[in-house]
C-alpha cells in the first residue's frame, strides 16, 4: 500500500497529465482515457449533470476523485471505486452516479460522514473541555 505522500504525488501527477500546462484547464480528451471512458461518455456525464460549464463539472468530478483517493491511496482503485462501487456503506449509488446527477456536494458530504463513522468523532471538534 502506498503512503499518503506517495498517493498525493500520484494524484498530482494525474492532474498534471490531464491539464493544459499553460492554463491549468482540465482537458476532456486527456481525462476520459485516464478514467477508462470514451470521450463521448464523459461528455454525456457532463450533459446529464446539469452543470453549465466544463470547469464546473470537471471540478465536481475531481473533488470526488480526490476524496476517494484519500482512502484508497491508489489511483486505479480510486477510478474503480468512483465508477463501479457504492460510495459508502449503506449507499447504493456510485460517486459517478452522484456526479452525473449534479449531486457531487451531496456525495462529498456522504463521504465525510462515512469517514467520521469509521474513525469516530474528531477530538478537536468536540465541544467538551
Amino acid at each position: 500500500m502506498k503512503t499518503s505522500q506517495e498517493s498525493s504525488i500520484e494524484f498530482a501527477s494525474f492532474l498534471a497529465d490531464i491539464s493544459n500546462p499553460g492554463t491549468g484547464e482540465i482537458l476532456p480528451g486527456r481525462l476520459a482515457p485516464r478514467l477508462g471512458l470514451p470521450l463521448e461518455d464523459l461528455f454525456e456525464r457532463w450533459r446529464s449533470s446539469g452543470r453549465e460549464t466544463w470547469p464546473a463539472f470537471a471540478g465536481d468530478l475531481l473533488a470526488l476523485l480526490d476524496a476517494i483517493q484519500d482512502s484508497t491511496h491508489c489511483f486505479k482503485a480510486t477510478v474503480r471505486r468512483f465508477l463501479c462501487e457504492p460510495l459508502a456503506p449503506g449507499v447504493n449509488r456510485t460517486a459517478d452516479a452522484y456526479v452525473r446527477s449534479g449531486e457531487a456536494e451531496l456525495a462529498l458530504a456522504i463521504l465525510r460522514q462515512s469517514r467520521r463513522r469509521a474513525t469516530g468523532p474528531d477530538p478537536a471538534s468536540s465541544s467538551e473541555l
